[in-house]
């Protein structure tokens, strides 16, 4: 390190001998700043300041000095994708808030049907006029309504006021309004009770003479023996009749 003259050596011309050189950081604002360095060598670290935590919101990957600004609330936040503040960028869990039922996060209220009535707001139950149960606030048929039946009858089905119209039946029913289609009547010559009527075997004209157990006319100068329905002639009709009442017994 030292010429023949007796001079040392130099090789970077800074007047410290090369032997006598100490290499480092000589910047005496760099975080490794060397004080027994007397030739920077290019390694100083100068101060970045910023987070240094890796945790944090705000952390910086280049600060290498923690400058106390480190947070964590700023990417905090809702991780729930039902709420209404849901965060997507959220790297901490934060508070989430929620729509209130019925509506939505904007304060607009359901309208599943789109009647323009809220959902929280319907009022079910029968909106017919001509209903029983007709109720005049509802805003949505529920299928609930009752019809008055053609008897006048609510929920009726229609056969309450049905029955025999015919006054010549056996179940003639005079409070009925709306025929049954059902009327009974008794067979020729009886009545409803199943008695045998002997005046109902005369023909026009004549009566049953209850005397003389027979038809006789009503004007007796046109009287013919054995002629009981009066018809001018002793026919197989006459004969019939006395069959129908051939055996009875007489009082």
């Amino acid at each position: 390190g030292v010429t023949c003259d007796g001079l040392c050596t130099d090789s970077d011309g800074d007047g410290i001998c090369d032997v006598d050189e100490v290499s480092g950081c000589t910047n005496t604002e760099a975080l490794n700043f060397d004080e027994d360095a007397n030739n920077d060598n290019g390694t100083c670290v100068l101060p970045n300041p910023g987070c240094t935590s890796p945790s944090a919101c705000n952390f910086d990957p280049e600060a290498n000095v923690d400058n106390g600004s480190c947070e964590s609330v700023s990417c905090s936040g809702c991780m729930d994708e039902a709420a209404c503040n849901y965060n997507p960028m959220a790297l901490y869990v934060g508070s989430c808030s929620y729509a209130v039922s019925g509506y939505d996060c904007d304060g607009v209220c359901e309208d599943a049907d789109q009647d323009g009535v809220c959902d929280v707001e319907e009022v079910f139950g029968c909106t017919n006029v001509m209903a029983c149960n007709y109720n005049a606030g509802a805003s949505e048929d529920d299928g609930s309504c009752i019809l008055v039946d053609a008897c006048g009858v609510c929920g009726g089905n229609g056969t309450s006021c049905a029955g025999c119209l015919s006054e010549d039946a056996c179940n003639y029913d005079p409070s009925a309004t709306m025929d049954s289609g059902d009327c009974e009547f008794a067979p020729q010559y009886f009545d409803c009770d199943g008695n045998f009527i002997l005046s109902n075997v005369c023909g026009p004209g004549t009566y049953f003479d209850t005397n003389i157990g027979s038809c006789v006319p009503e004007n007796v100068e046109e009287f013919c023996p054995f002629d009981s329905n009066n018809d001018g002639e002793v026919d197989i009709n006459d004969l019939m009749d006395l069959l129908l009442v051939f055996g009875t017994q007489c009082d």
